[in-house]
């Protein structure tokens, strides 16, 4: 029997081709795109579950309360770890991460070859006790036990050593320290929050040597012993905080944040190193956006299902009067939709092995075809067929199975028609909702982007170049350097800093006067007098630092305070000229020299914060910030490049412009946008098909009466008005029930940013515009096509 009924649902097929052409267009589109939103869903939940202890290893986070405010940061003192696994039951193993200078650059050098390397880690080494790389060369056992040490990735181990064998070879870092490859690691895999593409043993550094519960800058990771409850290990380690530090140090409590939490569960955890962040907000989006879509293919099934349920009334009463029962006949229509839902899916194989290079691009992932072979993908697609057929043949399955065989002897059947017209109007609705929704959300997107780009920063990122430093010899070829930039007519400024706005600076705090218990956290940044110049900065009391820097010996240092840390000082900016900025460099004076207007040195997502430049001599100024004057920025940037190789040799040249770097702050909305537009408009696109369908449709119902219409003088126009109204109406209702649920689902999205743009109405009127334009295109067409057939081919029979 079930042969039969395959038999039926490929006739059903040849018989309609319109309709099934709609349907496994629409189908075939819709499931593409749900399997590649699928994959990227997964890939972004999947970070570090590769590991085979990812449900045991942990993060030790602080929680910082400063009186006036608290953070948590991603960094703890480096004698949490190894005093835990000593002290703690439960605690199997540990490792401490810093990343190199805290976050730059690393000058390497390999014989005479010059190389600027990123995410250069110094770790314990029980590293692989804790985390899984792959070692492909080299040993893995003592990799990182001994002092100036190192291991490669591979393909950091291919760009320093060609295809030579490494092992052995000494790699130098920044003039300083020589360190022995002792093993190449395979690249970790993109679904890895930890990012390293060099790791030093951590008994290289100075902070091996002493352990310290005041200078929280090391990741730490802790890996628990199966079955230990992480609550219990947060109560052991708060004790471990009271029993070893004094009382008014205990300024923090730790914590544990689980690994797999990490990528998608830091977004209120500031210091971390990784760079791979995402963002769970997005996700949702994305995740809404994927059944929203699965949902308006499934709808069109259904409408140009119901809209033929007229037709297969008869059929369905035959059928029980020969014999068949409703089951059989509800397997034969759920049948009928697998077979279509089936073809759909070997169509969408084909266009996501086309389409997948044009969505790596996209959605900046490397997926291939071999990924379509995973588990979940595999389980994903059998799902979402299943939701399919489930969904889409649900209403013609119970509706027509439904039916009394006494329908087989009726000339009308307005009561079914009835029925079906009404739930085919709310699928149109339904199916608008979600277009109208995606469009609002696209919009949404842009204009925060936009917001983003527009709004005045506070300084100048345009043509301000951040070259890197950190590879010269001495402070004579720094100093060399700033005197040939300088000399170029290019060059209007240029400033020795520790980091420019975007990227992170020291962390310090800073106390009320006469009340040390209460303070603030503020991001502090070395620099020198040309700071203010090089990022026109807005001096609104005192002045720049001074020409003459301080020594280690000085007693006094010389700052600048944003206001927010002025106005946490409680002191007018004029008044404050001459006054200390208590607390933040300990055993020195902090004068006030200058007070500058608020400016965005973090992302959109942050408040701005407190911020001070100052001249103290306790960290190294690794950038020159080089403010261009020039429109011919090729020839520019090469004249710089001569003054780099002429004054630091021995270095590579390595650079960023600030407004480039700003923009890879905001890639994740930026990428989320893009994928929002072109799915959005595509399932647009799925819903007009389903909407081309039941105007057909329509307008074949009322064929006759159209041609009647037409005889008795009825305009082309008018006919089209006939033809449309129906669906147009539709739309704006779905318009006024899209605008709030919108609003809501924008507004929860807005709150991940502390400076957001105003969402006007204007937004909601072009979304439903750009609808009703859509809607009236696709139903004029077919609208018109009927209106201007003629009137002796719609009559012949009568």
């Amino acid at each position: 029997m079930f042969k039969n009924y395959f038999k039926a649902a490929f006739r059903s097929i040849r018989k309609n081709p319109q309709f099934s052409t709609l349907n496994i267009l629409g189908l075939a589109i819709g499931i593409t795109i749900v399997s590649l939103l699928l994959l990227y869903l997964n890939d972004e939940w999947s970070f570090d579950k590769y590991h085979s202890n990812f449900d045991q290893i942990h993060r030790v986070i602080v929680n910082a309360d400063l009186g006036d405010e608290t953070e948590t940061w991603a960094n703890a003192p480096n004698a949490v770890g190894p005093t835990a696994l000593e002290n703690i039951p439960g605690v199997k193993e540990q490792i401490r991460m810093l990343k190199h200078n805290f976050g730059d650059l690393a000058f390497v050098q390999v014989g005479g070859e010059k190389y600027v390397q990123d995410n250069l880690y110094w770790i314990d080494s029980s590293l692989l006790n804790i985390f899984d790389l792959d070692i492909i060369a080299g040993g893995k056992t003592n990799a990182l036990h001994e002092p100036n040490q190192v291991m490669l990735s591979e393909s950091v181990s291919k760009k320093l050593f060609k295809e030579a064998n490494p092992i052995g070879q000494i790699v130098n870092v920044d003039h300083e320290d020589d360190l022995k490859v002792t093993a190449v690691y395979r690249d970790l895999p993109q679904n890895s929050s930890f990012d390293a593409e060099m790791i030093g043993s951590f008994a290289t550094t100075n902070f091996s040597k002493q352990l310290s519960w005041s200078n929280s800058s090391f990741e730490t990771y802790l890996l628990l012993e199966p079955g230990t409850s992480p609550p219990a290990v947060e109560k052991e380690l708060a004790l471990l905080v009271e029993r070893n530090v004094e009382e008014e140090g205990r300024w923090y409590t730790l914590a544990l944040q689980p690994l797999s939490d990490i990528h998608l569960g830091s977004a209120h955890i500031s210091s971390s190193y990784t760079s791979r962040l995402g963002d769970p907000s997005q996700l949702q989006l994305l995740f809404y956006l994927a059944i929203v879509i699965l949902f308006i293919a499934s709808i069109n099934y259904m409408n140009l299902a119901t809209a033929r349920s007229d037709q297969r009334i008869k059929e369905v009463a035959i059928n029980k009067t020969i014999g068949a029962g409703r089951g059989l006949i509800m397997a034969r229509f759920y049948l009928e939709t697998a077979v279509l839902v089936a073809i759909a899916v070997l169509i969408s194989l084909v266009l996501l092995s086309v389409g997948m290079p044009y969505f790596n691009m996209l959605a900046d992932k490397s997926f291939v075809f071999a990924d379509l072979m995973h588990p979940f993908f595999i389980g994903g697609i059998l799902a979402v067929s299943a939701v399919i057929v489930l969904l889409s043949g649900a209403y013609p399955a119970l509706y027509l199975s439904n039916i009394s065989p006494t329908n087989l002897f009726r000339q009308n059947n307005g009561a079914a028609s009835g029925a079906s017209g009404v739930f085919r109007r709310g699928l149109v609705i339904a199916q608008f909702i979600a277009s109208i929704f995606i469009i609002v959300a696209t919009l949404a997107f842009y204009n925060q982007l936009q917001f983003i780009q527009d709004k005045n920063l506070g300084y100048q990122a345009e043509q301000v170049v951040a070259i890197y430093t950190a590879g010269a010899e001495d402070g004579d070829q720094v100093r060399a350097l700033v005197n040939q930039l300088t000399a170029l007519p290019e060059v209007g400024s240029v400033s020795l800093a520790q980091t420019f706005p975007g990227k992170d600076g020291s962390g310090r705090s800073l106390s009320k006067p006469q009340d040390d218990n209460r303070s603030i956290i503020l991001q502090t940044n070395r620099a020198d007098d040309q700071f203010i110049d090089a990022l026109s900065l807005n001096l609104i009391a005192g002045r720049g630092l001074p020409e003459q820097g301080v020594s280690y010996d000085d007693s006094i240092v010389h700052v600048i305070l944003n206001e927010k840390a002025i106005a946490f000082l409680e002191y007018d900016p004029e008044d404050a000229i001459g006054k200390e900025a208590p607390g933040v460099f300990w055993g020195k004076r902090s004068e006030i020299v200058g007070v500058v207007e608020d400016f965005h040195f973090e992302s959109f997502h942050q408040p701005i914060g407190a911020y001070i430049v100052h001249n103290n001599p306790s960290e190294w100024r690794n950038y020159a910030l080089v403010k261009l004057k020039t429109s011919a920025l090729r020839t520019a940037m090469q004249k710089v490049e001569g003054a780099f190789n002429n004054s630091i040799p021995n270095s590579a040249f390595e650079y960023t412009f600030l407004d480039d770097h700003l923009d890879r702050l905001y890639a994740s909305e930026d990428r989320t946008a893009r994928i929002f537009m072109l799915f959005g408009g595509i399932s647009i696109f799925i819903a007009c098909l389903g909407l081309f369908g039941l105007t057909a449709y329509r307008a074949e119902r009322r064929k006759k009466e159209i041609g009647i219409r037409k005889v008795l003088g009825a305009r082309v126009s008018s006919i089209i008005y006939l033809l449309s109204k129906e669906f147009l109406l539709l739309v704006v209702v779905a318009l006024v029930i899209a605008i709030p649920i919108s609003w809501y689902f924008i507004g929860q999205w807005k709150n991940n940013f502390a400076y957001t743009a105003e969402f006007s109405w204007g937004s909601f009127v072009l979304a439903g515009a750009v609808a009703i334009l859509v809607a009236l295109i696709t139903i004029g067409y077919q609208a018109r096509r009927a209106a201007v057939n003629d009137p002796i081919e719609s009559l012949r029979n009568e």
